[in-house]
């Protein structure tokens, strides 16, 4: 599961053609960047008993380098386990569709994900989704610990 998170430098939020893409859903410009606060606590985003190792964090080497996913977090856990929201916020895109799996590099974005528009104006993208497991829909609000979905090993995944 990767979870994602996005800072623009204020030099480069300055320039009008500043242009942010995903390869996951569309963004909208922030109301205000700098009141995102990198020190905020979220929910643990997996249920079940543990322990999680994190495989990968921010600036991976192995995947986490590239734009779209230089944010993201790994956590290593059993297929089938909960993946739970982090925070309150609504549902904006439910992916459940692909069964690819493994390292060859045509399943790099063969993911499935669910896409959660957090209360306090950040999204966070669930990735490696077990197929057909969402527990959620489009424009449903979520709380913190609902279970979402269980996770996968859908996508480029090493394990």
């Amino acid at each position: 599961m990767d979870l994602c998170y996005l800072e623009v430098p204020r030099k480069k939020l300055r320039r009008k053609n500043l242009s942010v893409g995903s390869d996951i859903c569309e963004f909208t410009e922030h109301p205000d960047p700098w009141s995102w606060n990198v020190r905020h606590t979220f929910h643990f985003p997996l249920g079940g008993v543990g322990p999680f190792l994190c495989t990968q964090g921010i600036g991976g080497q192995f995947t986490h380098f590239l734009p779209q996913t230089f944010h993201a977090v790994d956590l290593e856990c059993d297929v089938g386990t909960p993946v739970l929201s982090v925070g309150e916020g609504v549902v904006v895109e439910v992916r459940q569709e692909h069964q690819a799996t493994g390292i060859h590099v045509d399943n790099l974005y063969l993911w499935n994900s669910i896409t959660v528009a957090l209360d306090v104006g950040v999204w966070v993208d669930f990735v490696h989704v077990m197929q057909g497991s969402a527990a959620v829909r489009v424009g449903e609000k979520v709380r913190p610990g609902q279970v979402l979905c269980l996770s996968g090993d859908v996508g480029f995944c090493p394990r």
